[in-house]
């Protein structure tokens, strides 16, 4: 591994499976403290693979942060819908801001039976903002509706997209996205890759956009992501992060020029140490 940091002592009791480092000459390295499957389920950090859905949507054209969801979306509301949802533009939905009710569209905890509809998009339409210019609320339901963008401007699904743009050109080895019963694919949760995979895509957004010599996102783009808190928080130290509700974590460090991650089942990972911060 590249730092001098004892994983198996501070995670492999606590639900860790692997723990991967990536330098600035897309080394990658490996450690594995718990037999698992090799490919995993990523959870919420998803999000940060549909944001760069989005980037790749802007740097080509095909939107723009302060567009209007209903107006990409070509949709009309009816008179049970509520009214600020012609507010919602699509940096909104990348800062949770919607002003959902919390837990909305979480298909990792619902029985997604009691939603009485297989049509999601349908579903989180019928939602009340009630906490709209209020906070910002974390629900899965604002990335699910980021999807439905990138299929909308793109005429391909959020994974078809990603897959040639990304997942491809970054060498990515297997991978798998969960969708809704229409098919659509999730965004917020659901992307099943590899640790080893997972962390290059954090790389990238420390790396200017560029894999290997080859320009997948912008820079301001990234740049954008990192100051902006678009799935990526800013912990201190140099340290940008996003983390999954069962322990997964992709962290880059700005200043080190490296990227952490980990994969696991876990709740009581020590994320400073983890990552060194004092």
């Amino acid at each position: 591994m590249l730092r001098d940091i004892d994983y198996i002592k501070i995670a492999k009791d606590k639900g860790v499976y692997v723990v991967c480092e990536m330098d600035r000459d897309y080394n990658i390295y490996t450690q594995r403290l718990n037999p698992s499957n090799k490919t995993l389920n990523t959870y919420s950090v998803a999000k940060t693979f549909t944001a760069t859905a989005i980037g790749i949507c802007i740097d080509q054209g095909l939107v723009r942060l302060d567009d209007k969801f209903l107006e990409v979306m070509e949709i009309e509301l009816n008179d049970t819908n509520d009214p600020k949802w012609k507010n919602v533009t699509i940096e909104m939905l990348l800062k949770h801001q919607v002003g959902f009710e919390r837990m909305t569209l979480d298909i990792d905890c619902d029985n997604v039976l009691s939603y009485g509809t297989k049509d999601y998009l349908e579903y989180v339409l019928s939602k009340p903002l009630p906490k709209q210019g209020i906070e910002a609320v974390y629900t899965d339901a604002g990335f699910y509706l980021l999807s439905r963008v990138v299929e909308k401007v793109s005429g391909k699904t959020l994974f078809d997209f990603l897959r040639p743009t990304l997942m491809d050109v970054m060498e990515f080895s297997e991978y798998a996205w969960s969708t809704c019963p229409l098919g659509h694919t999730m965004g917020a949760t659901g992307l099943y890759i590899r640790c080893e995979d997972m962390i290059k895509l954090g790389f990238l957004y420390i790396n200017d956009g560029v894999y290997k010599d080859k320009k997948v996102i912008s820079k301001e783009w990234c740049d954008l992501v990192l100051t902006k808190g678009y799935a990526m928080s800013n912990l201190g130290d140099g340290w940008y992060a996003k983390g999954g509700m069962l322990g997964q974590f992709l962290a880059v460090n700005k200043n080190q020029k490296i990227a952490v991650a980990w994969m696991g089942y876990s709740h009581n990972v020590n994320t400073q140490e983890m990552l060194g911060i004092k």
